[in-house]
């Protein structure tokens, strides 16, 4: 009993982290295709959305915002 519980505890953790890289990663992708530093930051993180930013390569000013839900990274900027 007590390995049962151990066992689905450690598959729900694993698949918690996994959801988080899996973003991230999108993110760090986002991040290069749109000339911002990949060195990206998890800000909020809500139930199926995570938002994500880091400063573009050129204007050290401008915010990159990446949002991630359903498989994906929408980019968006914002002015500092």
């Amino acid at each position: 009993m007590i390995k049962n519980i151990l066992f689905f505890f450690s598959i729900f953790i694993l698949s918690s982290c996994s959801e988080k890289i899996e973003f991230k990663n999108l993110a760090i992708q986002k991040a290069i295709e749109m000339d911002c530093k990949d060195d990206v930051e998890l800000l909020v993180k809500n139930e199926n959305v995570e938002l994500w930013a880091s400063y573009n390569n050129v204007d050290t000013q401008l915010l990159c915002v990446y949002t991630c839900k359903d498989g994906k990274c929408y980019y968006s900027t914002e002015k500092d």
